[in-house]
């Protein structure tokens, strides 16, 4: 029963992160239009951004809480998951590849140069949201030593290095970087600390469900606020988007997707069709991913970008029709034979 409960918030987690990914990319392009549309236009792009940066330090805090308690052997390990994540990586890659030629206006022309921008896009990742599968192959990489340290180590020993990567990335920011001491802080920081905060968020002993709800719905709040009032001053200061306190990293952005993960895991959601939902944005929630900027830049060619209304009705109806396409075109891929090894 407790794993069975486990599963459905987490199920819950990673569907409201999966969504929130693609509003984040809908609403991209309008908060970098700065100064070039409406001011209540601009506002509601960057309310809508800002409180939905907690999308991939929830992914890792998911990755975390799921994997860390676990051993593994690397040669089984590695087969498993890389399998998984890999080929449909190398598949959308590929797709993304000669989608982006197209975009070129090479239509079907391969030249000499074709070969040079393949490998020149697949360094860094053939479309802009990838970054995020090269990191995670990455930490991937590394999780089955890790998993060891976290399953031997104490509550308070996780609770030490959390601290310690929470203290790093609030003197990283540009402000008090000049405070902090040349010490190696290496081993401190980047996207591993998110794995080991959700692994302690979910086994730490804490209050009553009701009021974890509201603390996470307050952390939330206190971040989303921080996040918009920060970058907002940065930016009227340049005079263009600047987009230090939107970094996944930023200690507002964590403060915020605490928040997120622990008003989802101590709330219930109840209504049976809304579940439905949750668990098949969850189960797809990979090829939603990594189908998402395929579809959300065809929907922008014909003409479905959150310009085409109003953006209170634009920027939410092309969320719904992305995220429903994207999993339409998962799920038609899980169906054909062996299309579950390249959908994701």
């Amino acid at each position: 029963m407790q794993e069975e409960k486990k599963l459905v918030w987490a199920d819950n987690l990673r569907a409201l992160a999966t969504v929130a990914v693609i509003l984040l990319h809908v609403t991209a392009a309008l908060v970098y239009q700065y100064k070039r549309v409406p001011t209540g236009y601009w506002w509601l792009g960057h309310l809508c951004n800002s409180a939905v940066r907690f999308c991939v330090p929830v992914f890792l805090m998911l990755t975390g809480t799921l994997m860390l308690p676990k051993t593994y052997e690397i040669r089984p390990y590695l087969s498993k998951r890389f399998t998984r994540i890999l080929l449909p990586f190398i598949f959308w890659s590929i797709i993304y590849v000669f989608f982006n030629w197209w975009l070129l206006g090479k239509k079907w022309h391969f030249d000499e140069h074709f070969l040079y921008y393949c490998l020149k896009l697949l360094r860094d990742g053939a479309m802009f949201h990838l970054w995020y599968i090269y990191t995670i192959i990455g930490i991937y990489l590394f999780l089955p030593m890790m998993s060891k340290w976290v399953v031997n180590s104490s509550i308070n020993e996780m609770a030490f290095y959390v601290v310690i990567w929470l203290i790093v990335l609030l003197f990283r920011m540009p402000t008090l970087k000049p405070l902090m001491p040349a010490i190696d802080w290496m081993y401190f920081s980047g996207y591993l600390g998110f794995l080991v905060l959700g692994y302690w968020l979910n086994n730490i002993q804490l209050n009553s469900s009701l009021r974890m709800r509201w603390i996470g719905f307050g952390l939330f709040v206190i971040g989303v606020a921080i996040t918009m009032v920060a970058t907002f001053m940065m930016t009227q200061q340049q005079g263009k988007l600047n987009q230090l306190f939107y970094a996944y990293t930023s200690p507002n952005v964590v403060l915020a997707a605490v928040g997120v993960f622990l008003w989802v895991k101590h709330s219930v959601w109840s209504c049976q069709w809304v579940q439905k939902i949750v668990q098949l944005l969850s189960r797809y929630s990979y090829g939603i991913y990594l189908s998402h900027a395929l579809v959300l830049v065809l929907l922008n060619k014909a003409g479905l970008l959150w310009s085409w209304v109003h953006p209170l009705l634009g920027i939410p109806v092309t969320t719904v029709v992305c995220a429903g396409l994207s999993l339409g075109i998962t799920y038609l891929l899980h169906k054909i034979p062996f299309g579950s090894w390249i959908a994701g």
